[in-house]
């Protein structure tokens, strides 16, 4: 069964202006992919459309069986809670909150009880290897740290999908690295994976590599 199923993705925000253009694409359950192509070639719009956090301006997207076109906010964002768990370049983290109370913020919004959430809490950050930092404030971690943080939040309330838009984009070499196993580790779990980059050398980790230019899916290779 997909996972994610695109069909026919159109982005217009004017009428000379196409950040999708006709993109239909299918995702498998398990599948690392990687989204590759220059700025304003549509990777982050439709990874973000994906994702929910905006709406085509025509086509249609399936995540599992479920066809969210014009459902209501309440039930979108049941789903993002639920389904999909995401990694940006920038963390936005809390910077005065814990690493602990960071990570649990997504739990607290979907109702889990204070136990099962302490559970899923240090399990997570144990996959990261930030049990030491689990007090500290996030203003006072690292780079690297901060996104390791970012990444245990994602995966807090076990989605099925993980996005991840320019994950490594704000790191030096040695943070990225560690970052990248995190992902190679989540998807020999069975986690989807989908990261868009501008890095070559990140985007050939993936299993699947999807190149775009003007708004379209130009290439899209599996190994």
């Amino acid at each position: 069964m997909h996972i994610i199923n695109c069909r026919h993705l159109t982005k217009i925000y004017a009428p000379d202006t196409h950040a999708l253009n006709d993109v239909s694409l299918k995702i498998n359950k398990g599948e690392y992919i990687s989204i590759t192509g220059k700025s304003g070639s549509g990777k982050s719009m439709l990874l973000n459309i994906i994702g929910l956090l905006e709406a085509p301006t025509d086509g249609e997207l399936y995540v599992g069986e479920t066809l969210v076109h014009n459902m209501k906010e309440s039930q979108l964002t049941t789903i993002r809670n639920q389904e999909i768990g995401y990694i940006f370049q920038s963390f936005f983290l809390d910077g005065a909150y814990s690493v602990y109370k960071n990570v649990e913020m997504p739990l607290l919004i979907a109702g889990v009880k204070r136990r099962e959430r302490k559970e899923r809490v240090l399990e997570c950050l144990h996959k990261v290897d930030l049990l030491d930092k689990i007090h500290t404030q996030a203003k006072n971690l690292s780079g690297g740290q901060q996104q390791r943080v970012s990444i245990a939040r994602a995966l807090v309330n076990t989605p099925n999908i993980i996005l991840a838009d320019e994950p490594c984009g704000n790191l030096d070499s040695q943070n990225t690295e560690n970052i990248m196993k995190i992902f190679d580790t989540l998807h020999r779990e069975g986690k989807t994976i989908i990261l868009v980059t501008h890095s070559q050398e990140e985007a050939d980790r993936a299993y699947r590599k999807i190149q775009m230019k003007d708004g379209k899916i130009i290439t899209d290779e599996t190994k």
